[in-house]
């Protein structure tokens, strides 16, 4: 069959291919719909993948299916993953030059500074961890005191409006993962002296609105309703204060983000976030 579907003007192959095709199996109904567009046209009739699947597929006599998959290629398709379905744990995990991270920052609602940035692996200061290190995001000193001053003249404290929105892009396939949506200054006390300013979504706000995205492991447990997961947190250095320790702009181009199981924690080595990014179901 599959030589006569390659002659176009094969005696007999639309007869003989009707009588053949319900007795093919799903392999040779595929090897016969590649040999030209008229055997496609048989090996594709619903028909045959309908009666296909109630001989392959018990359970299809069950299972319920949405109306547009009643029947058909489309059908067998689904059962088939369903039954054999295919061991799809990453044996292989991208590095971090796969990646890039989009960056916004705002004030209230309007545009600071923000790009696509490389990101690279650092020894954070804060602490005996890694995180993820952006560089030279502020070409154009956006955030530099002097702009953020001519920009909003009558602003005394620019920590109260400022947030951060981050999501990864994948350049492999051009997609993208989001991890924060307008995350605000954390006001703590221990970092009041520090050059740090520590941006995050706050515990209340998790779960309500989808601001921070969840990369809890897949077999943990929350310990309680109250703990919020695992989530990325953000910080920028070179923070500018004056006497009164009121946040006035940003003398260095750097940031550092990283992944919080919570808050005792710290942040997770970087393999571990790569994994949970390329895990991640959540990539549109």
């Amino acid at each position: 069959i599959a030589l006569a579907a390659r002659a176009r003007s094969a005696p007999g192959f639309e007869r003989c291919a009707t009588l053949a095709c319900p007795f093919m199996r799903a392999g040779e109904l595929c090897a016969l719909s590649a040999c030209s567009r008229s055997a496609e046209r048989m090996a594709k009739a619903d028909h045959l993948w309908s009666a296909l699947t109630a001989r392959t597929f018990s359970s299809a006599r069950d299972l319920p299916a949405p109306p547009d998959l009643l029947g058909g290629f489309r059908r067998f398709s689904r059962l088939s993953r369903l039954w054999n379905f295919p061991n799809l744990s990453p044996s292989w995990i991208p590095e971090l030059d796969a990646y890039s991270i989009y960056l916004e920052i705002k004030h209230g609602d309007e545009r600071v500074t923000g790009g696509l940035c490389d990101v690279r692996k650092e020894d954070a200061d804060a602490g005996p961890y890694e995180c993820m290190a952006l560089r030279d995001f502020d070409a154009t000193g956006r955030l530099r005191p002097a702009a953020l001053a001519s920009a909003w003249p009558l602003v005394d404290d620019f920590g109260a409006l400022l947030s951060v929105s981050v999501c990864v892009f994948r350049k492999s396939d051009q997609k993208y993962l989001h991890l924060l949506t307008d995350a605000q200054v954390v006001y703590d006390a221990d970092c009041r002296d520090d050059e740090r300013v520590f941006f995050d979504v706050p515990t209340n706000v998790r779960g309500t609105t989808n601001r921070a995205s969840r990369f809890d492991e897949l077999t943990s447990r929350r310990a309680n309703e109250d703990d919020a997961g695992a989530a990325h947190d953000f910080a920028l250095y070179g923070a500018s204060r004056d006497e009164d320790e009121v946040l006035r702009g940003f003398y260095a181009s750097r940031a550092e983000l990283r992944l919080c199981d919570s808050p005792i924690r710290g942040g997770q080595p970087s393999d571990v976030v790569l994994r949970r990014w390329h895990e991640s179901k959540n990539w549109v």
